[in-house]
């Protein structure tokens, strides 16, 4: 399932193709944009509940024109961009966040003090916030000379 805005999808098939009753008429609602309301004006949402039959081969046609005719709506409208450029801002901050914890836990310091302190926060002697504290001061007084590369 695709994520960011919408209802999460993008293309729905229902299967198998003998099912009855869906068209047009019965296309999902999203639920983010106005109450659940029709999804027309939701790039995220579908436009279409196909039928497709991967016995047959039934519909797949129009399986890859829907999911051409998607992509292109969300082009146009900038949400490949914009959903590119937040991955990029996440990306990012998961850089930074994966460094600072190699870092925090290949600091001589916190190496020196985490066995005592895990202990004391299991044995209730210490809470966690407190301990993290610590760990944090330890790993403050290691930073400097960490970063110098």
């Amino acid at each position: 399932m695709a994520g960011g805005r919408g209802c999460g999808f993008d293309t729905v098939t229902a299967r198998p193709a003998q099912s009855v009753g869906w068209d047009n008429r019965n296309r999902p609602r999203c639920p983010t944009i106005s109450g659940g309301r029709d999804s027309r004006n939701c790039p995220w949402c579908p436009t279409v509940v196909l039928t497709t039959s991967s016995l047959t081969g039934k519909g797949l046609d129009e399986v890859w024109a829907a999911i051409l005719e998607h992509r292109a709506r969300l082009e146009e409208a900038g949400e490949l961009e914009a959903r590119r450029a937040r991955q990029q801002r996440e990306w990012l901050w998961a850089l930074v966040a994966g460094d600072l914890e190699d870092a925090l836990r290949n600091s001589t310091a916190v190496k020196a003090i985490r066995a005592r302190l895990e202990a004391e926060v299991e044995s209730g002697e210490l809470s966690a916030l407190e301990a993290s504290e610590q760990i944090l001061a330890a790993f403050a007084t290691d930073a400097p000379a960490i970063w110098k590369r």
